[in-house]
């Protein structure tokens, strides 16, 4: 049991600056997070490939991890290494075409895999574009800044200041 529990979580916070004085920056890593619910009927590959668990599928600069969730919904997410400025040029006001757009820098992937994304139906919510452009539907954005010692997207720790 805790007596003080404080959620600070999110780069851009007003909790965290008064309880560290870390300056949240860009890594050169962001994430673009999509759903695909109905997806043991609509989106059946991308169900095989996730199974009953998680699946990771890292390469450099670019990463597709996905989970399953309650109801038959996959929950993935896209890693890519780009300059900041990159991902203000994708539309996330459009979903169909942010995710069309962050497809296509998975070209050359199996579909099986590229299906967690990129599905017809495909809801993209997220992407984690670095200072002033964040951008989040739903719970608090989390920062997890890549560790400099590890391949892109494979070891994540929270922002603490130290």
């Amino acid at each position: 049991m805790t007596s003080l529990l404080v959620g600070a979580d999110g780069s851009w916070s007003r909790v965290r600056p008064q309880l560290s004085d870390a300056t949240p920056e860009y890594t050169g890593t962001s994430f673009v997070e999509t759903y695909l619910f109905d997806a043991d009927t609509r989106h059946a590959g991308a169900s095989r490939v996730v199974g009953d668990g998680s699946m990771l599928a890292p390469s450099p600069g670019k990463e597709i991890s996905a989970h399953r969730e309650n109801g038959a919904t996959l929950h993935a997410y896209v890693a890519l290494s780009r300059p900041e400025d990159w991902f203000a040029t994708v539309d996330f006001s459009a979903p169909s075409a942010a995710t069309a757009r962050i497809a296509r820098e998975l070209d050359g992937w199996a579909p099986e895999l590229t299906a967690t994304v990129s599905a017809r139906g495909a809801t993209t919510t997220t992407a984690f574009a670095g200072p002033g452009a964040c951008r989040r539907a739903g719970t608090a954005a989390e920062t997890t800044p890549v560790a400099a010692a590890e391949p892109p997207g494979r070891a994540r720790t929270s922002l603490t200041g130290r």
